[in-house]
């Protein structure tokens, strides 16, 4: 193409003639001053849309498309992939013991604690057999385990299992202040 369109003049300082709705619907940011029909802008514009393949032309998207390249590459793309994935794992790494070496490690024993205790009396005292649990408290939890130094997937689960343990729990108080038993 031979049309030069400044940024500045794509940004707004000229725009497409507004009674041209075809470009007004495709470029509606430009269509904010009227310019005549040839400017430089409407002509790059027309070779733009010229460029672009109409909706019932395009070729289907679910179609597959077979690529050949030599085995030497396929190799070195698949050696890059397991590189780049390794080191994404070492700073992930790099970023949990940065975090637990900034943090206050008593804290963070007392936390893990408290997890290790949460985590029995789930397993052990039922919703429904138990009256009072603090389900607030529960959530509360559930909510900041992810922002531990240390935090894993496996906190992650249990931060889903916290919150739904903590929904049975209210279910269930609620259901026996109904009935009268709570």
């Amino acid at each position: 193409m031979s049309t030069s369109i400044s940024e500045e003049r794509i940004l707004g300082v000229y725009s497409v003639d507004n009674r041209d709705e075809s470009l007004q619907a495709r470029w509606p940011m430009l269509a904010i001053m009227r310019e005549p029909r040839g400017s430089k802008l409407s002509r790059a514009i027309q070779q733009v849309d010229a460029l672009v393949v109409p909706k019932d032309q395009e070729r289907n998207m679910s179609s597959t498309a077979t690529v050949s390249i030599p085995y030497s590459e396929f190799q070195a793309l698949q050696e890059a992939k397991r590189a780049a994935e390794l080191e994404t794992a070492q700073l992930k790494q790099v970023i949990t013991e940065t975090k637990i070496a900034a943090s206050n490690e008593a804290m963070l024993i007392v936390a893990r604690s408290a997890l290790h205790i949460v985590r029995f009396a789930i397993a052990s005292l039922p919703p429904e057999s138990t009256k009072g649990w603090p389900s607030v408290e529960l959530r509360s939890i559930a909510s900041m385990l992810d922002a531990m130094p240390d935090a894993s997937i496996d906190d992650r689960e249990l931060a889903i299992t916290i919150s739904i343990f903590a929904d049975e729990c209210d279910r269930f108080e609620q259901r026996g202040r109904i009935l009268g038993t709570r």
